[in-house]
């Protein structure tokens, strides 16, 4: 019985997540190398499942599946733990047909696997060499009733709607792989959300392509977002707190949003970010932009509201220079390199050893627990007929299928 045992645990851990890797020319500034792949997901099997992932840079790691979330829409998400050097680290992955869109970290490198109009590619990228935030602009003014703004959602959900231009949408390979990097920018979020002890979890409730064509100023498309009507009618019919616009041409920024500083109602208006498709999910650009729409700020080297023009005190990110740095923190303090690991700053939790916050100060957790309840109510959640538990590091995360069938207003 022992041999027969041990023969099984060596077929587990001979199934691989990468199949075939091909080299292929570097197709964006921050890829060091690139491959055109195929992978097979159906190693993630049940949670507890382990697989390898041999990277075609030779690392290989052992990875024990935490599970899937199927919907459907067709759109499939995997999550696992990579272990590596005696670290724990989380690979993502979400699917829809042949399209996939992840990211896998290691303790010192980064791996991303993004469609295009091509197949699927990996890449190792340098963190540091992704363009900058545009920057967390002011809010605008309120120009929606606060009084008609009642608190009856728990703040346990935060519905987002994601639309995109042509260009996003093109350079992605259509429809389905677009769907498929928006559903993994979400669930990076929520990976951070679950590693950080944040409390809500970002819904996705609707996409759609709009009109608008890329600006090449992030500035000129997050205005646009903002002021649109068609957008503010969708988003009013899908009951979205939050909104989040993808192109294609940054103009040489990964994202931009404005950033909730006067925590209340009247920031409903303003609660819009733009992001970058090449930055939303390895970059965690997506879930830097919407951090900014709830309230938290950038380390504060690089924070225009260090040290009390913050939301709260603690509204502001970390780093380990030679380590990591947290979703809202910028890269250049690390004069060593710093990989941007999915946590938002937390004095009490800890990665590779070192804690992801400092007290009182470097802490956006608590930001994003304190205005859960009031982005959750910029619109009244309306009810999906049903959402799927995602266990990640032994947190739940709430996982649900797009919502079609919301039809009513806000």
């Amino acid at each position: 019985m022992r041999i027969l045992l041990m023969c099984i645990s060596v077929l587990a851990w001979g199934q691989d997540l990468i199949v075939q890797a091909v080299p292929i020319s570097n197709r964006t500034p921050e890829a060091i190398q690139s491959w055109r792949v195929q992978l097979d997901w159906t190693v993630f099997g049940d949670p507890g499942q382990s697989f390898s992932v041999s990277f075609p840079t030779g690392d290989v790691a052992q990875a024990r599946s935490l599970g899937a979330t199927t919907r459907p829409s067709g759109v499939n998400s995997y999550a696992a733990l990579l272990s590596m050097d005696g670290v724990e680290t989380d690979l993502l992955l979400t699917t829809q047909g042949v399209w996939a869109a992840g990211v896998a970290y290691l303790p010192h490198r980064q791996f991303v696997i993004e469609p295009d109009e091509t197949g699927v590619l990996l890449m190792e990228v340098d963190p540091a060499s992704y363009p900058p935030c545009g920057g967390a602009l002011p809010a605008l003014a309120p120009k929606e009733s606060q009084s008609l703004m009642q608190r009856l959602d728990s703040g346990a959900l935060i519905d987002v709607m994601v639309v995109y231009t042509a260009q996003a949408r093109s350079a992605a390979g259509g429809v389905a792989a677009m769907e498929a990097t928006i559903q993994a920018a979400v669930d990076a979020t929520n990976t951070a959300y679950a590693n950080s002890q944040i409390d809500p979890r970002l819904r996705l409730v609707h996409t759609a392509e709009v009109g608008h064509a890329d600006a090449g100023d992030m500035g000129v498309d997050l205005n646009w977002v903002a002021s649109d009507p068609g957008v503010a009618a969708l988003r009013n019919t899908y009951h979205a707190d939050m909104v989040s616009l993808i192109v294609n041409n940054g103009g040489g920024a990964c994202g931009i949003g404005y950033v909730q500083r006067n925590p209340g109602p009247g920031f409903a208006g303003s609660a819009f970010q733009v992001t970058a498709r090449g930055c939303a999910v390895g970059n965690l650009s997506f879930a830097h932009e919407f951090g900014h729409n709830q309230g938290c700020e950038h380390n504060p080297e690089n924070s225009s509201a260090w040290p009390s023009g913050g939301s709260f005190p603690w509204s502001f990110a970390h780093y380990h220079n030679g380590s990591y740095r947290t979703v809202m923190s910028y890269s250049n303090p690390c004069t060593s390199g710093c990989t941007r690991h999915p946590y938002f700053s937390n004095s009490l939790v800890q990665f590779m050893g070192l804690p992801t916050g400092v007290l009182d100060q470097r802490e956006n957790y608590r930001t994003i627990n304190a205005t859960a309840s009031i982005v959750a109510n910029f619109r009244q959640g309306c009810p999906v007929s049903a959402f799927t538990d995602w266990p990640i590091t032994s947190v739940d995360v709430f996982v649900s299928a797009v919502n079609e069938n919301c039809l009513t207003g806000p």
